[in-house]
């Protein structure tokens, strides 16, 4: 199972995901790191076209975003609205679909480039300070700008009203009747300590 964390302020596409099962890619620009897609590499090996290739290589995939844990605290702070929104435990509609862990040691060092291999190795890169969200990607080529879900079950945060679990109940009722819907208890969440 892999969870979609979403907040209020954005219903419209938190819904969408609920009726369209469906989970929008962005591009790697559009993420909110900005250290999305570097990389490392030695000026005297990659040249200018080859730095150029791998940008425009980049652009051609589209990121879904996951995270393998409903209860990290983080996370729900981050993207579901301060514990207002919800997490969306789904699985993948597309079989041949291979969600890619994300791996925090840093930014890929590219020694040579070679086309159709370097922009996932890149993009499934991020520095270990990001390592709490347990990302998992899922990449789309484009013109691929959704990837295809089916939703298992729908955990409202501890902070969420009473006025969304009646619309969420009210929309999954409809669109996926045989998602569990439930509402994670404070207890359930994962705090992150540092030593």
């Amino acid at each position: 199972m892999l969870y979609k964390y979403r907040g209020i302020q954005n219903l419209e596409r938190t819904l969408d995901i609920i009726v369209s099962k469906r989970v929008y890619a962005a591009l790697y620009t559009e993420l909110n790191d900005p250290m999305e897609g570097v990389y490392e590499y030695d000026p005297n090996i990659l040249k200018a076209f080859d730095i150029w290739a791998i940008k425009e290589e980049k652009l051609e995939f589209r990121v879904a975003s996951f995270s393998k844990v409903a209860n990290n605290t983080l996370m729900w702070a981050y993207y579901a609205d301060s514990h207002k929104g919800l997490t969306i435990g789904v699985e993948l509609a597309e079989t041949k679909t291979k969600p890619v862990p994300v791996d925090y040691i840093g930014p890929a060092e590219i020694k040579a480039y070679t086309p159709s291999k370097v922009a996932q190795q890149i993009l499934a890169r991020k520095y270990d300070n990001w390592k709490h969200e347990a990302e998992v990607r899922v990449f789309a080529k484009k013109p691929q700008t959704f990837v295809e879900v089916e939703i298992k079950e729908i955990i409202l945060g501890i902070e969420a009203s009473g006025t969304l679990q009646k619309i969420v109940e009210a929309v999954a009722s409809q669109h996926c009747p045989s998602a569990a819907i439930s509402r994670i208890r404070r207890e359930d969440l994962h705090v992150n300590r540092s030593a």
